[in-house]
């Protein structure tokens, strides 16, 4: 998806998917995809915000907490990143 390089594509993107979502919720399960978009570009705190707002639909799903652990490791925040990846496997 090379279209979506840049943060204004990105955000187009992000705002035509939200739009066509039929309800708060199914928006809210667009967010890893989300977030892994901006966690490619390096956007960090965008990428927390989205997959703040999976986790608050899709809490018991690990692979969402294995990813918030990857956020913080790339923010060198290391006691908060083992304690989303013991999170992922419980």
């Amino acid at each position: 998806m090379n279209y979506l390089r840049s943060k204004a594509h990105r955000e187009r993107y992000i705002a035509s998917v939200q739009d066509s979502a039929p309800s708060p919720r199914e928006k809210s399960k667009k967010g890893f995809y989300f977030a892994k978009l901006y966690y490619e570009a390096k956007e960090y705190d965008l990428a927390k915000k989205y997959i703040s707002t999976y986790i608050n639909v899709q809490e018991r799903d690990p692979k969402s907490h294995r990813f918030w652990g990857l956020l913080y490791k790339a923010e060198e925040n290391t006691v908060k990143a083992v304690e989303c990846y013991k999170r992922s496997v419980e």
